[in-house]
């Protein structure tokens, strides 16, 4: 059984599906911005099912330590998951596209998973990705003690963890 959870230090993280930077409808709209209109984002059916089973392939030829699926919160709300249940890190690079940090990190387009590999399958995991024309890239490595984003931001997990863990009963309080 595959779970989300980092399993090993200096393995690296794959996005898989292309990142548009959808915002409307997304958390980060509706908590940060308090925006609450807009379109839903696209569903791709032929995107979403080979997407799902070349995940489902490298997991049974046991080609990935963890999978995580890209949704509600984006890329960085997975990858912070993904980091407090392993109790792993992670140092990741936006990489250079037309899109802001915001809609990278927080976009919820649909068909997107974060996998983590051991770096001896980067070539076999490449070449079956690449074989099936599905888009990925590499977003950064796995690392001990914080969550880092290039030179923007670090936070240390024992903190990230806490506020994870906080949240909830601060949000009744200020009800």
């Amino acid at each position: 059984m595959m779970s989300i959870d980092l399993k090993e230090i200096g393995s690296l993280l794959f996005v898989i599906g292309k990142t548009q930077g959808h915002l409307h409808q997304s958390e980060f709209y509706k908590e940060v911005l308090n925006i609450v209109d807009g379109p839903p984002p696209e569903v791709n059916l032929f995107n979403e099912k080979n997407n799902g089973m070349i995940i489902n392939k490298l997991i049974t030829s046991k080609l990935v330590n963890s999978v995580h699926d890209i949704s509600s919160g984006g890329i960085l709300l997975a990858l912070s998951e993904m980091c407090i249940l392993g109790k792993i890190g992670a140092k990741i690079k936006i990489p250079h596209n037309n899109l802001n940090l915001y809609e990278y990190l927080f976009g919820e387009d649909q068909s997107r998973y974060l996998i983590e590999i051991n770096q001896k399958n980067k070539d076999e995991v490449s070449k079956i990705l690449e074989e099936n024309s599905i888009y990925y890239e590499l977003l950064g490595k796995t690392q001990i003690d914080n969550l880092e984003l290039n030179e923007n931001f670090k936070l240390n997990l024992a903190e990230l963890n806490k506020l994870n863990s906080s949240w909830f009963k601060n949000y009744f309080k200020e009800k």
